[in-house]
């Protein structure tokens, strides 16, 4: 509910000031849901009462590790707000399923390689796809090109193709068409691609520098892809007519930092190694 009201043509429609109102009241549909004790909603950090509690440990520490919170919207309608992450070892299960209302962790059944520095992505039906990664266990780090898919309603993984460049620390965003923009990492290149869930991978036009694995990728409500790399460079991906063009560079060059869009149309950076890494814009 929240991505159809936010998106650019509920914004056109109903105006910004009724947006707004939608939303805060989905957030205080949210709180009162978590307060009635409903299974799969209490959050980890609880911001009503701004207090934090201990998760069960997972089995194992892990490293490149991902998770994306909007998933646990999107997993499927009988897992309600489970927390699914993936990992490079270094024993144990490669992938795990944390459940908020019962504070465990779980394995997801199937056959995911284990590797490090993986990309994920929550697609329109719910699955969640995983791309790339080092394949530090097996193969001393080399950039992988598998992809997988998590079907929550199944609780398992199956294969889902090869990258067309094999790539790790790299950066992957859901379009509004429901492909998926793949960019940047080590090995990658210059080179980009999209994911279509009917018919695979395929390259797209390749940026105009080469991003690297401090890459960010951050959707904006026009659609467009903002795309910035570890010396400050930035993009703008259009998937209609499959271009880039180029836009000024960012005021402080930072490694792998975090970016955010905001409810402004605005994106935040915060973080990232760089010369002054308390600079934000």
């Amino acid at each position: 509910i929240r991505d159809r009201i936010e998106a650019p043509v509920a914004r056109y429609v109903l105006g910004e000031e009724v947006v707004e109102l939608l939303l805060a009241a989905l957030d205080d549909l949210e709180r009162s849901v978590c307060r009635a004790g409903i299974a799969g909603c209490e959050a980890v950090a609880d911001a009503a009462d701004t207090e934090w509690r201990r998760t069960d440990p997972e089995a194992k520490a892990r490293a490149g590790q991902f998770w994306d919170r909007r998933s646990t919207a999107s997993l499927s309608h009988t897992s309600y707000g489970e927390l699914r992450m993936g990992r490079g070892g270094p024993v144990g299960p490669s992938t795990e399923l944390y459940a908020p209302d019962t504070n465990t962790w779980s394995t997801p059944g199937g056959s995911f390689m284990t590797r490090s520095f993986v990309s994920a992505t929550v697609l329109y039906s719910g699955q969640v796809l995983a791309t790339g990664g080092s394949l530090w266990l097996t193969d001393s780090g080399r950039s992988s090109a598998e992809a997988n898919l998590y079907d929550p309603a199944t609780n398992s993984w199956s294969f889902a193709g090869l990258l067309t460049q094999a790539r790790k620390g790299h950066a992957s965003v859901r379009l509004y068409s429901g492909r998926v923009l793949i960019v940047g990492g080590t090995d990658g290149g210059d080179t980009a691609e999209l994911f279509n869930p009917y018919s695979g991978f395929s390259l797209a036009a390749p940026v105009p520098f080469t991003p690297g694995n401090s890459v960010t990728a951050t959707m904006l409500y026009s659609g467009e892809v903002l795309v910035t790399d570890g010396a400050g460079q930035a993009a703008l991906y259009d998937e209609g007519s499959n271009t880039w063009r180029s836009v000024p560079n960012l005021n402080v060059a930072r490694g792998a930092p975090k970016a955010t869009l905001l409810h402004t149309g605005e994106v935040l950076f915060v973080g990232g190694a760089s010369a002054n890494p308390n600079a934000v814009e």
